[in-house]
């Protein structure tokens, strides 16, 4: 399961805001986003202009450049308060071996994610997920679509002798600060989750919602029916049924319907 139920999809011909359009014209409402990297959308304001701006000045190479730092900028204008000592890493190969050492983290686990009732003292860190206690450090998903982004890592104060971070690419950087901005102006303006006031929602019966996201609650042999169903009906679920769907922070009439003629029939 995964990328097999993904080869299911039609060919995604285009793509704006949180809908995909195949080459019939079809359109399908996402509910997996890049599992979570396209939480701001598939095209985030702004985000193909600095890309491009910055590709145009050659500078791609992991090389010592100011994009770093304005990507830390950013990183901290979100987190800094609680968790001011952050690190970007290209991968968890290195950080993860420290973790393990630290006793953070077993060798070879996922990150613990709280949509999944996954706690630890290292966790995965997702928007409008509130009255959890704060862990040590958290591993934000970066809402940054179609690049692999590498991590971000946020510590508390109390948590000394982090390694060295990584050089990013000053594209890959660039792109980031530009994302992790725009996800600080839409916390601000729906500090809460926006689903929580959300008129003409469903029942998501068969499934369990945490402020944006929804947890398939079924068997795992049930799950390929399940998104089979939801990709004949105009949803985009996510190829697996251990990765939480998300609900896009804004919702057209038109979105809810194809929730409430999906969700309304106990799948």
């Amino acid at each position: 399961m995964g990328m097999e139920l993904l080869r299911e999809m039609p060919v995604i011909r285009r793509a704006r805001e949180f809908h995909l359009y195949d080459n019939a014209g079809k359109r399908l409402l996402d509910l997996y986003l890049n599992g979570g990297k396209a939480l701001l959308g598939h095209r985030p304001e702004g985000f193909s202009l600095i890309v491009k701006n910055t590709l145009a000045r050659g500078v791609t190479a992991e090389y010592p450049s100011h994009e770093e730092g304005k990507m830390l900028k950013a990183a901290k204008a979100l987190w800094g308060k609680t968790h001011p000592r952050i690190r970007y890493y290209r991968d968890m190969t290195r950080l993860g071996i420290w973790l393990s050492d630290q006793n953070l983290l077993l060798p070879g686990n996922p990150v613990p994610d709280p949509v999944l009732n996954e706690t630890g003292e290292v966790s995965l860190w997702r928007p409008w997920l509130t009255g959890l206690k704060a862990p040590g450090i958290f591993i934000p998903v970066l809402p940054v679509p179609g690049m692999e982004t590498g991590v971000l890592l946020c510590a508390s104060e109390g948590i000394k002798d982090l390694p060295e971070g990584d050089i990013p690419s000053p594209v890959l950087a660039a792109g980031l600060s530009r994302c992790l901005w725009l996800l600080k102006s839409v916390m601000e303006e729906h500090p809460l989750s926006p689903h929580d006031s959300m008129s003409g929602l469903p029942v998501f019966k068969g499934w369990e919602r945490k402020g944006s996201y929804l947890v398939w609650l079924g068997k795992k042999d049930d799950y390929a029916d399940i998104f089979r169903r939801a990709l004949e009906g105009g949803i985009l679920l996510p190829p697996d049924p251990s990765i939480p769907a998300v609900l896009p922070y804004e919702l057209t009439s038109g979105d809810r319907k194809v929730l409430n003629k999906l969700f309304s029939q106990g799948e």
